[in-house]
């Protein structure tokens, strides 16, 4: 057990038996099936593919697939292209001729709903890889200027958690989110096990992600040109004293703990819940009053927040409520966290919350009942999320390492 920032306490990578041991623990138990009441899995299946490479190519698509009816704070995403494939299946679109675009997700959570196809392609390359704003031969009218144009129209960031421990979980993985080719990657947690050592740091990181990584100084090939990797710090990776391994491999902002990157579509805090951290890990520490202000005054769309203790879960650690930080009121988006070795989805407010901790190292299985917040959850293979922003709205996706989208929640907003 550790005590949570807010006094409480908290199991912190329990195993079956609820013990933590912070140097080798991490590996929850294989525990029962999934809380009555819980909403996992009980939707139609379907056997979608893993989401092609963005292409430029455009068509028609096939014949419209269903989709189930909206959630409460879910409404149809923005117009696309074509129409769904038919119900329960999906072909990737073809490289050449026609490339249908994809049916909207399904906006209820459910497992494998039928029309669920591959995310739609980026209209844009690399990440800030920005159209330049409009120019004109001649001054406009005196004191009006068009304002310019976001720094991207599509923005893809695949999110990972409790993933580095070297192991054929995570190739296989690795291989899921390389096979997006998003433009940034972040992790939730736990990038080092079983205890942060600088020994395992690049095997655990480095080997399946170093591509990512700027700066790389590492031995599994070349690293990225710009940094694309913004990893958070997990228990695990604490248990090294002052995070020192972590803080020597990753070249970040701010104190390398806590940080903040505004992408121009969207902006992301990554969050140190661990509480180790010098500066604190409740809602009235320096760290949070680091982060309140920032919120308050970032211009982008999107403002994702994400660290490793979850506020909200129903796994096997349940919940760290001393990270209920008041997220939404500062004008945070979305909260993303790991952890909990399972998938889950909460609506908490008017903004939603994920525990994603799937990444590699071992599943939990759900033995308790789903919160009253929970809106979906999912224990049965690893896997990781894609979230695509454009100016239209963000759509947050869970798929298994095998190419099944197993959640999918498109929230609409115009971008200011």
């Amino acid at each position: 057990m550790s005590t949570t920032p807010d006094g409480g306490t908290a199991p912190h990578d329990a195993g079956a038996g609820g013990t933590r041991d912070a140097a080798a623990a991490g590996r929850g138990g294989a525990g029962g099936m999934a809380g009555t009441g819980g909403t996992a899995g009980t939707a139609g299946t379907t056997t979608t593919t893993t989401p092609p490479p963005p292409t430029t190519t455009t068509g028609t698509g096939g014949t419209g697939g269903s989709t189930p009816p909206p959630t409460t704070i879910t409404t149809t995403p923005p117009p696309t292209t074509g129409a769904a494939g038919a119900a329960g299946s999906e072909t990737p679109p073809p490289t050449t001729g026609a490339a249908g675009s994809a049916a909207p997700p399904p906006t209820t959570g459910a497992a494998g709903a039928a029309g669920s196809t591959a995310p739609p392609p980026p209209t844009t390359g690399a990440a800030g890889s920005a159209a330049p704003p409009p120019t004109t031969g001649a001054a406009g009218a005196a004191g009006s200027t068009a304002p310019p144009p976001p720094a991207t129209t599509t923005l893809r960031i695949a999110a990972i958690g409790d993933y580095g421990e070297d192991v054929k979980e995570e190739q296989q993985v690795a291989d899921l989110v390389h096979s997006w080719k998003p433009d940034q990657v972040i992790t939730l947690g736990d990038n080092n096990y079983q205890s942060g050592a600088a020994s395992t740091i690049d095997a655990n990181i480095g080997k399946y992600y170093h591509d990512f990584i700027g700066a790389y100084q590492g031995s599994y090939g070349a690293g990225s040109a710009t940094n694309r990797f913004w990893p958070s710090p997990g228990n695990h990776d604490w248990v090294a004293p002052n995070l020192k391994p972590y803080t020597d491999y990753f070249t970040l902002p701010n104190n390398e703990r806590y940080y903040d990157l505004d992408l121009g579509l969207v902006h992301l805090y990554a969050m140190d819940s661990d509480e180790h951290e010098p500066d604190g890990a409740s809602a009235t520490s320096k760290q949070a009053q680091w982060l309140q202000p920032r919120l308050a005054a970032s211009t982008a769309c999107y403002d994702l927040v994400y660290f490793h203790y979850p506020a909200y879960s129903s796994g096997d650690h349940g919940s760290s409520t001393g990270m209920r930080w008041p997220f939404e009121a500062w004008g945070a988006e979305a909260v993303l966290s790991g952890h909990d070795h399972d998938y889950e989805r909460f609506q908490v407010g008017g903004i939603p919350y994920f525990t994603n901790g799937l990444g590699a190292a071992g599943i939990y299985k759900f033995t308790k009942s789903p919160l009253p917040e929970t809106q979906f959850r999912y224990d049965a293979k690893h896997g990781a999320m894609l979230i695509t922003a454009t100016t239209t709205s963000i759509t947050f996706e869970f798929w298994t390492y095998d190419g099944t989208k197993i959640d999918s929640l498109t929230v609409p907003k115009t971008c200011r």
